[in-house]
């Protein structure tokens, strides 16, 4: 004989739980306010539109922030110091990829162009896509190739011909025209 406290239910007579309309309004909120704190994701599918200007303009800022660090230095830079600002080239959040914050993709005809602002902005979608271009570029291999070069002082324009043709396929074609259905992208700021 078994005991009537032991004795289980079958489960084909439970009813499903639900959860309560106001926890899920809790948790609808939570993860709106949780996705508004993190970094904006970028767009993949336009980082083929922009992969040769997001590569000369790398390759610019790389050299520029190399040659103010050279000026501001008491001591000789190092290859190793170089390596560094090639490192911190793809971050928006670094120094040596304040650059990304500054740009703003705009639809030029059927072209996608990256345009200089007078002020950097926040690190939203589009910032968040230069970053996705310039991550992909440096990771083709040609990292030490641009800290060899930098750390040489080697020249701005000859630099980007060389990294954007030669070490990367960035500019070697123009970049695929941009579908008429794409939406326009948000205003910078």
């Amino acid at each position: 004989c078994v005991p009537s406290s032991t004795t289980q239910r079958p489960h084909s007579s439970r009813m499903p739980r639900t959860t309560p309309q106001p926890l899920l309004a809790l948790a609808a909120a939570l993860l709106s306010v949780a996705s508004a704190q993190t970094p904006s994701a970028g767009v993949p599918s336009d980082v083929k539109h922009i992969r040769c200007e997001t590569c000369e303009s790398l390759v610019s800022a790389a050299h520029r922030r190399f040659a103010e660090l050279r000026k501001g230095s008491k001591k000789a830079l190092s290859e190793e110091d170089a390596m560094s600002v090639v490192e911190t080239v793809c971050d928006p959040e670094a120094d040596g990829g304040a650059w990304l914050r500054s740009l703003d993709l705009q639809e030029q005809g059927r072209r996608l162009r990256l345009v200089k602002q007078a002020e950097d902005g926040p690190c939203g979608v589009e910032c968040a896509t230069l970053r996705l271009a310039c991550q992909a570029l440096m990771e083709e291999g040609w990292e030490n190739e641009l800290g060899e070069a930098l750390y040489g002082a080697v020249d701005a324009d000859e630099l980007a011909e060389s990294a954007c043709r030669e070490w990367s396929s960035a500019c070697r074609k123009p970049a695929p025209k941009l579908d008429p259905a794409r939406p326009a992208g948000p205003p910078f700021r």
